[in-house]
């Protein structure tokens, strides 16, 4: 995987006083990334970023909350951006004191002028941190044939229905029984409702739980154990 994955090496953090509990130093974190990360891409500084591609602070606290309960060793996002969803996952895990976070964005140079690796070296997270520069489909085959099993899938990236989907199905196969499965509506007109559809009526091995509106969650109950050549429905 070298010749796709870069691992930040800036190891910069912000300047917070040691006293500071590891939930001041999210709160911290995220005052600064609202503050100096998605209000001056919205104002078009930076790609062309539109306000609904950041998460929220409520949402991103949602994620940060479950990062912390499950305590993963690895999680996977497709689609880095601005670094919105990754810092509240990055921030988790720092606070836990293990596991990584990785994102794959082929884009965040071209796009976003490396704005999500950017941020995540500026808030010190770097060393939880590796963002492979490949398309999903590709990457995520590629980890499943290395053997690697995730705790976390997060989608973001390419929101057409064939890219949604494929991501999806490279996800299941990375996810571990127990793992949650997490898609991003982003504010789009998308087909992402279509996929949810797709796995809340024909995978009874995953369980729909409750969420914030933009996103839907997924547990992982069980292994995959239907017959081949089963019809499904949408």
């Amino acid at each position: 995987m070298t010749s796709i994955a870069e691992t930040s090496r800036d190891r910069s953090t912000m300047s917070e006083p040691a006293a500071l509990s590891r939930e001041d130093q999210y709160a911290q974190r995220v005052a600064l990334f609202y503050r100096e990360t998605v209000r001056p891409q919205m104002d078009g500084t930076v790609g062309d970023v539109r306000p609904e591609w950041a998460i929220d602070a409520e949402t991103g606290k949602y994620l940060y909350d479950l990062t912390r309960e499950l305590k993963p060793r690895v999680s996977i996002e497709v689609g880095l951006c601005q670094a919105a969803s990754a810092m509240h996952f990055l921030s988790a895990i720092a606070a836990n004191g293990s596991g990584f976070h990785m994102a794959i964005d082929p884009f965040q140079d071209q796009f976003f002028q490396d704005q999500g690796l950017t941020t995540i070296n500026r808030l010190g997270l770097a060393p939880w941190f590796t963002l492979l520069r490949s398309r999903s489909a590709t990457a995520l085959s590629m980890l499943h044939s290395a053997g690697m099993t995730a705790d976390l899938m997060f989608i973001d990236g390419d929101h057409r229905f064939d890219a949604v989907f494929t991501d999806y199905y490279f996800a299941d196969k990375l996810l571990r029984v127990g793992g949650y499965l997490i898609f991003d509506e982003g504010g789009y007109e998308c087909p992402t409702e279509r996929i949810v559809a797709f796995v809340t009526t024909n995978m009874p091995n995953y369980e729909r739980l409750a969420s914030p509106t933009r996103l839907y969650v997924f547990r992982k109950t069980g292994p995959d154990e239907r017959e081949f050549g089963d019809s499904f429905n949408f």
